[in-house]
């Protein structure tokens, strides 16, 4: 069994002015995989759960891609970067 995921990667920062930005990454394996899916989310706790706050999207036609995502946010809440990624190959 071959694994088709060579790296990836998500983080949040959010500075003192509420300024979040989300990221997220993914690597396949060039010769490989054809097309990368990321789809980001900004999440807020709010009465128990996780909610989207925001959210992005890309398609990249290539082994590789990353997506950056920005929005200001109110304080007094938890936040956290979720993403949902895919990998689409050709045939060995």
């Amino acid at each position: 069994m071959m694994l088709y995921i060579n790296k990836t990667s998500t983080s949040i920062t959010i500075s003192q002015l509420g300024e979040a930005t989300a990221f997220g990454s993914i690597t396949g394996y060039q010769g490989i995989t054809d097309e990368v899916w990321i789809y980001l989310y900004l999440e807020r706790y709010v009465n128990g759960a996780w909610q989207t706050y925001n959210s992005w999207s890309l398609i990249r036609h290539y082994y590789c891609g990353s997506l950056l995502g920005e929005d200001i946010v109110p304080r007094g809440y938890y936040y956290r970067c979720a993403v949902h990624i895919m990998l689409v190959w050709h045939q060995l």
